[in-house]
């Protein structure tokens, strides 16, 4: 072999040896990533401590005394301490139904409540909105209701005024229901509508000539709605005759079993005169 063939032979063994140092360093290398590499934390199956803390919506402020059950794969309930906190030991990770009740609040209910982490302990927070109180004044425009009976037919306009009184609070999904009672005598009841309103109201038609609905949404403590209606009545003839009107305004609660509900009402009756 040449001189010639000797050095390109050198330069090919030279390549080869720098290709394997690299593989080498390049191997080691891969091997320290791989054994110093952080490995994703295992799922706790069991939580030493579940955390489910309840506060008021509109203050911010913990609710005591307040009930929180949790329905998944174990059923287990636990009542708020003063700090608005239920504390639930040794629960199963999963997907829970959580409800919360109290007295003094609309009642809440979240299905899919996932219950999963890498800690021993987990927390969860949750607000309610405190109970309203309805208040329902029919005396607007009262002195209307009284019908001279030298008229055939009229219409009768009087006013509601419909209300939250307790601070703090809401009334969710208030719905007012107008239910036109049986007349006596020769009045006859013709229809109703909504003269005005502060809410944009609108009238529904429940049982034609029996009973109405308006949705008036949900009432803050500074929320006062008020709505004048028209009423057609005829057969205007004896003194004493009545027409009975009930107002009555109801929520409509989160939960469909919630015993802590608003309602309030109102009668009075339109008489001939």
């Amino acid at each position: 072999m040449d001189a010639r063939g000797i050095a390109i032979s050198g330069g090919a063994i030279g390549l080869a040896i720098v290709i394997l140092l690299a593989a080498t360093v390049g191997m080691i290398g891969w091997y320290l990533w791989y054994s110093t590499r952080p490995t994703p934390a295992e799922l706790v199956d069991v939580f030493e401590k579940v955390y489910v803390t309840i506060s008021d919506d509109i203050t911010d402020d913990p609710v005591a005394d307040a009930t929180v059950k949790l329905s998944g794969p174990t059923t287990v309930s636990d009542t708020t301490n003063e700090d608005g906190q239920a504390t639930f030991v040794g629960l199963p990770a999963g997907t829970y139904k959580v409800t919360i009740k109290h007295d003094n609040y609309y009642w809440l209910e979240r299905t899919g409540q996932s219950f999963s982490g890498t800690k021993t302990y987990i927390s969860k927070s949750y607000s309610i909105t405190r109970l309203g109180s309805l208040s329902v004044d029919n005396s607007i425009y009262a002195s209307n209701r009284q019908v001279d009976n030298t008229v055939e037919n009229t219409v009768v306009e009087f006013g509601v005024n419909v209300s939250n009184t307790r601070t703090n609070s809401k009334v969710l999904g208030a719905v007012m229901t107008i239910d036109i009672g049986t007349p006596t005598g020769t009045v006859e009841f013709e229809n109703i509508s909504i003269k005005t309103s502060t809410v944009g109201a609108t009238l529904t038609t429940i049982k034609e000539g029996d009973e109405y609905q308006i949705s008036l949404g949900d009432l803050t403590d500074d929320t006062s709605v008020l709505i004048v209606f028209e009423v057609g009545i005829s057969g205007i003839d004896n003194e004493g005759d009545k027409l009975p009107i009930t107002i009555s305004v109801d929520d409509t609660p989160l939960v469909e079993d919630d015993t802590g509900v608003a309602k309030a009402s109102a009668d009075f009756s339109i008489v001939i005169v």
